[in-house]
């Protein structure tokens, strides 16, 4: 962040908020900026805590509510209260891992790590679908686990790579 180009965009953020240049109309805009570029940079820790400044700041309760709908994966608190992976649905429901793995117990498990963003995820995509229906009279179960943040860009890319109506799409 210090190469003279990259913005520490949490240094952007409280910039912004303590300006008295803005109208509150730009401060949103400027706020709801930075905290989506904050949430696609940094830790989740992080994320939240802005998050946190962010839901005070910003008066408009609809902006505040589509950047925490966008960024539904970063809100599960489930992993850290039982220090074990929990992964969202795409119906926004939260699965634990442990839980996932109870419920495939004694099958052969197929799981795909991909991202909206991983060019060669994304290249491969068609031949995992291929070998799924090709596999698709065996007792063979696809997950699919994508690393993505934001909800709606995971949502996106699943549709657009034909995984979208599988179960096992998280």
């Amino acid at each position: 962040m210090k190469d003279g180009v990259n913005r520490d965009y949490r240094q952007a953020y409280t910039a912004i908020r303590n300006s008295t240049l803005f109208t509150e109309k730009d401060r949103n805009y400027l706020l709801t900026r930075e905290i989506q570029r904050i949430a696609n940079t940094f830790s989740q820790t992080d994320f939240l805590k802005y998050f946190a400044l962010y839901a005070q700041d910003v008066t408009d309760s609809v902006v505040v509510n589509s950047i925490k709908d966008k960024y539904a994966l970063q809100f599960e608190e489930k992993s850290r209260e039982t220090n074990t992976l929990v992964l969202m649905s795409k119906d926004k429901k939260q699965l634990d891992f442990e839980d996932l793995k109870k419920q495939y117990a004694g099958k052969v498990v197929y799981v795909d790590f991909w991202a909206s963003w991983c060019g060669p995820c994304r290249e491969a995509m068609p031949q995992s679908v291929q070998l799924k229906e090709a596999l698709k009279d065996h007792d063979v179960v696809f997950l699919y686990f994508s690393m993505d943040k934001s909800f709606d860009v995971w949502r996106k890319a699943s549709a657009k790579e034909g995984i979208d109506s599988y179960p096992e799409t998280i």
